[in-house]
């Protein structure tokens, strides 16, 4: 079990050496640099698309500029204070709070609006071996779902994750933006764990910040699957790639978590 050891961080100094490592019923996602790669945001030309959306945009009370500005605050202002206290915000909360400045609003629906903002500010691609991992768990009866930090609703997330991987349906997308709490608040797992009806030892997540996911999903009783990546996310901060004290799976692609849990069930013993 040497090749397979390699994959568990922290296990021996945390677990007595019978300690049994079961295999999981359900297998959750994060979403971004996870499931999907995602190109860096550019938040201008996501309003520029939309604003091109209004009946008439050449006759607006605030200029692109002014825009651009407040958008820019709005958002800066809303992740410090989502960081802080670990709430999500609502994308088409800060819609419709532009809609009634301007005076004017697209014809088409929120969800929509947000889709047509989040294509055009960064495409999306599914994460190398990810579709085959998803169909290799499908074959082998695992269940699968998907919780994100993020601020676009359920119904857009299920929209961009279905059109970047058709092949695979998850049980249930749950998105923190309909719940206002998010990772690593340990609510937002227990809501995940009671829409799976599994207790916590019956659930891995994956993940690639090892704050909202790692500790996130540890503090909550569940095991994390720490996914990095080789390709460099942009949003992530120092901390949020320094390695926990704790017990975690480690890989870099996909492939390596379906071998684990070939391997399962496994005594700590073993892989030493």
């Amino acid at each position: 079990m040497k090749s397979i050891s390699k994959y568990f961080v922290n296990f021996g100094e945390h677990f007595p050496d019978d300690y049994v490592i079961e295999r999981p019923e359900l297998v959750m996602f994060d979403y971004g640099h996870t499931l999907s790669r995602e190109d860096p945001y550019d938040r201008i030309k996501g309003l520029n698309a939309l604003l091109d959306c209004l009946p008439d945009r050449m006759n607006l009370p605030m200029t692109d500029e002014e825009i651009y500005k407040l958008a820019d605050e709005f958002f800066l202002k809303i992740w410090d204070v989502g960081n802080k206290y670990r709430l999500e915000s609502y994308f088409q909360h800060f819609l419709q709070m532009l809609w009634g400045m301007l005076g004017q609003k697209p014809d088409i629906d929120l969800v929509e609006q947000e889709l047509t903002f989040w294509w055009n500010t960064s495409h999306a691609r599914p994460m190398e071996g990810v579709n085959e991992l998803l169909a290799h768990l499908k074959g082998e009866g695992y269940r699968t779902a998907v919780l994100s930090n993020i601020a676009h609703s359920e119904a857009a997330l299920r929209r961009r994750i279905v059109a970047i991987i058709p092949e695979h349906e998850f049980e249930f997308v749950l998105a923190t933006s309909e719940v206002i709490v998010r990772k690593p608040s340990q609510r937002i797992f227990d809501i995940a764990l009671r829409m799976a009806d599994l207790p916590p030892s019956a659930l891995w997540y994956c993940g690639d910040n090892a704050i909202a996911d790692v500790q996130g999903a540890h503090g909550a009783g569940i095991r994390p699957v720490w996914y990095r990546s080789l390709h460099e996310c942009d949003y992530h901060r120092d901390e949020d790639k320094t390695p926990p004290d704790l017990p975690y799976i480690q890989i870099t692609e996909w492939q390596e978590l379906g071998e684990i849990l070939a391997a399962l069930p496994l005594r700590v013993a073993d892989l030493k």
